[in-house]
């Protein structure tokens, strides 16, 4: 039984927003889409951004190959490439939407199978001022989520007065997760600022510090503020020397960064003998990403909430090129056992956001 790929159309774009980090403002966030069709059946992945002349040269490199063996597929057709993490990742979730479909399974039976028919999200506040983000947390709650992330900008005052308005504003008991994106500097003072943040009942701190591994180890266990590694653990090279610097508490598998699902499953693995429990996290997905990793966070990232919500809902962003996305439910996405990924592209919303499209069909490109 085969499912020979015989055609493969990438559609490449981006779309506005105006979100503030620690190292600078972001105006827009590039996407891929991949579109993977065998006979009637089309497969959809999602990534953000990558590089053009990649994406054609293994979609050049893919037709003819079979869709059934996507893990294979993707070894072959991007074997010459260097780094190629997010080309990677667009074709493997279109590769496993489109041997769900025609094996009549759910996507997440392909990863392994759900262990938890909810996943509990945790939507990301993106602070304009103090007040703004303990405004956007208390619509969050009002929506029905128990778990909150916050953008800190690497400036002790204004991140300690948005962690106050939020707690101000939503109380003590939902669980709050802030991400520096290495925003602050390794220093002993650095500590006394994450006592201050103990303080706000932060429970967990991603990526604080621009800092070693070893920098990391030294914050570990110092304050009741759990250390989450999200960017020294996005390859597997990346993940072993924090697992064994013990430079984490938790880690975080960031979407777009590992390559591919099969990867993050062994990435899970890894953090899993180690004995360090492990997150899903967000990138700002437009829906078909989006349902990817809540459904790997079904299978894997268990002690977590998921962070990918889509870019609509906490980015910013003015659509989403998903019709519709998983039900959610008290802050809960309900995974669906449904053939496939479970979500349809909205081709009217492509049509508004992409600048460029390329088909990929001749077989002698094999």
């Amino acid at each position: 039984m085969l499912l020979p790929i015989e055609k493969i159309v990438i559609h490449q774009g981006r779309i506005r927003t105006n979100l503030r980090f620690s190292y600078g403002t972001v105006d827009f966030f590039p996407f891929t889409i991949v579109e993977i069709i065998s006979g009637e059946l089309i497969g959809v992945g999602e990534a953000m951004g990558g590089n053009p002349d990649t994406f054609v040269a293994a979609a050049k490199a893919m037709i003819g190959m079979d869709a059934l063996a996507p893990n294979t597929v993707l070894e072959m057709a991007l074997l010459n490439e260097p780094r190629p993490f997010v080309e990677r990742e667009a074709f493997s979730i279109g590769l496993y939407d489109l041997a769900g479909k025609f094996l009549d399974v759910p996507f997440h039976t392909l990863l392994g199978g759900k262990k938890r028919d909810r996943v509990p999200l945790m939507p990301c506040i993106f602070p304009g001022s103090h007040g703004d983000a303990g405004e956007k947390a208390a619509k969050f709650v009002e929506q029905g989520y128990n778990h909150l992330k916050v953008k800190l900008m690497g400036d002790q005052e204004e991140d300690l007065s948005a962690l106050k308005a939020i707690r101000d504003t939503v109380g003590d008991d939902i669980y709050l997760q802030a991400d520096a994106n290495n925003g602050y500097a390794p220093s002993d003072s650095f500590l006394h600022t994450l006592d201050a943040f103990d303080k706000c009942a932060l429970n967990v701190i991603e990526d604080p510090i621009n800092g070693t591994c070893r920098d990391y180890a030294d914050l570990v266990g110092k304050t009741a503020v759990k250390i989450m590694v999200d960017e020294k653990a996005r390859t597997i090279a990346g993940l072993v020397e924090v697992v064994k610097s013990d430079a984490a508490d938790f880690v975080n598998h960031h979407p777009d960064n590992a390559g591919g699902l099969d990867i993050f499953l062994k990435m899970s693995g890894i953090c899993e003998s180690f004995g360090i429990p492990s997150a899903v996290g967000g990138t700002g997905y437009l829906g078909i990403g989006t349902a990817a990793h809540q459904s790997l966070a079904s299978v894997i990232g268990l002690s977590f909430p998921c962070g990918e919500l889509c870019g609509d809902v906490d980015h910013g962003f003015e659509m989403a090129l998903a019709k519709a996305l998983y039900p959610v439910d008290a802050g809960e996405a309900i995974i669906p056992d449904i053939p496939g990924l479970g979500v349809e592209l909205d081709r009217a919303n492509l049509e508004k956001l992409a600048d460029k499209k390329v088909e990929i069909t001749k077989e002698e490109y094999r």
